[in-house]
C-alpha cells in the first residue's frame, strides 16, 4: 500500500459542542499576547468547512504566479515566519510565496488576501535523513512583515514537553475530501484524537519522539494539505496552540492507519534557533513557568508569566 507524504482533510468534522466559542480568550488564565485567536463561528457538528478567516493563523503555500492553487499549508509564527514541512518544498531555491487570510480559492470577494513572497526555506538539517520522513519540519523566513490583523494573525507556540495524547487537536487546510479525490475551493477543519507513538509505530517504521500520531475513525487527513497546522485549543487560555506538522500517512482515513505528524514542542529550540538571527523579527513565545519571551528587532523582552498547566505532551 503507497504511503503518502503528504496529508490534507478527509471532511471536516467536530464533536457534538458548541464550538462558536473556542479560541475567543477568556480562559481562566488570561495572557496579553494576541496569539492563537480565532474570528467566531457557528456550531460545527457533522461536518462543515470553516468560516471565512476563522482561522486567522493558518497560511497557504503557493508557486509564485499561482495563487489560486494552494499545495501545501502553512502555520503563522512570527511576523516574518511561516512553519511549514521539509518535504513542501525540498528544493530550498525554488521560488513560492505564502497567501495569508485566504478561505475560497475559486472567490475573491469573501476574504482579502494577502500574498508575500519567501525569501528563504530553512529545512531541517536532518530532514529524511534515515528514510523515513524524520525531522519533516521547515521555517519560511518571508521577503516583507506579515501584517498581522483581524483576519491574519499568530498561532500561539507550545511549551517544552507538552504532552497532549489523549486529547483532541483539529487540522485546517484545503486538501482533498477522500484519497484520490476532489480538492475542495473552500478551508476545511477536521478534529483528530492523539494516540500514543506506539500506535503509529506498528504501521509505520521509524516513529520517533519528534512525532505527533492521530487517529479517528473514518476522520483523517489527505493528500494536499502537508505542512499545515495541527492545532490544540488550550484549555486554559481558551486558544490554539500549534502542536504539529502534518507531515504523512497510509491513504486517508484507513481502518487501523493513523496520520503522523510533526510534534512541534520537540523542536522549540531548532525553530528559535532560526528564527533569533533575523533581527526584523516580532515573535512572542510562551515559556514553561517563565516569562513570556518575546523578541523585537533581536532584543528580548518579558511580558508576563505562563503558568504551568496540567495537560502535557511527548
Amino acid at each position: 500500500m503507497k504511503i503518502f507524504a503528504a496529508i490534507l482533510l478527509l471532511g471536516a468534522f467536530a464533536y457534538g459542542q458548541d464550538s462558536s466559542e473556542w479560541g475567543q480568550g477568556g480562559g481562566r488564565v488570561s495572557t496579553n499576547c494576541t496569539c492563537g485567536y480565532t474570528n467566531k463561528g457557528r456550531r460545527i457538528v457533522g461536518g462543515r468547512p470553516a468560516q471565512v478567516n476563522e482561522y486567522p493563523l493558518i497560511a497557504g503555500l503557493v508557486n509564485r504566479g499561482r495563487p489560486s492553487f494552494i499545495f501545501c499549508g502553512g502555520t503563522i509564527i512570527t511576523d516574518r515566519h511561516v512553519l511549514t514541512a521539509a518535504h513542501c518544498n525540498p528544493n530550498p531555491s525554488r521560488a513560492i510565496d505564502v497567501v495569508l487570510a485566504e478561505h475560497n480559492t475559486a472567490s475573491n470577494t469573501e476574504s482579502r488576501t494577502t500574498i508575500i513572497n519567501v525569501q528563504r526555506t530553512i529545512n531541517h538539517e536532518r530532514y529524511n535523513q534515515n528514510g523515513n520522513t524524520e525531522n519533516d519540519l521547515a521555517v519560511l523566513l518571508l521577503a516583507s512583515r506579515i501584517p498581522f490583523q483581524r483576519t491574519i494573525g499568530p498561532a500561539c507556540f507550545p511549551r517544552a514537553n507538552l504532552n497532549i495524547v489523549g486529547s483532541k487537536v483539529r487540522v485546517i487546510g484545503w486538501g482533498v475530501l477522500s484519497s484520490g479525490g476532489t480538492k475542495p475551493n473552500v478551508l476545511q477543519k477536521v478534529d483528530l484524537d492523539v494516540k500514543p507513538l506506539s500506535d503509529c509505530a506498528r504501521i509505520y517504521r521509524g516513529i520517533n519522539n519528534g512525532q505527533l500520531c492521530t487517529y479517528t475513525p473514518k476522520r483523517d487527513s489527505c493528500q494536499g494539505d502537508s505542512g499545515g497546522p495541527v492545532i490544540w485549543l488550550d484549555p486554559s487560555t481558551n486558544r490554539y496552540t500549534v502542536v504539529g506538522i502534518v507531515s504523512f500517512g497510509r491513504g486517508c482515513a484507513q481502518i487501523g492507519a493513523p496520520g503522523v505528524n510533526t510534534a512541534v514542542s520537540p523542536y522549540r529550540n531548532w525553530i528559535l534557533s532560526k528564527i533569533g538571527p533575523d533581527k526584523s523579527t516580532n515573535a512572542t513565545f510562551y515559556e514553561d513557568d517563565r516569562p513570556i519571551m518575546s523578541l523585537r528587532r533581536g532584543t528580548v523582552t518579558y511580558l508576563g508569566i505562563f503558568p504551568t498547566i496540567s495537560s502535557n505532551r511527548l
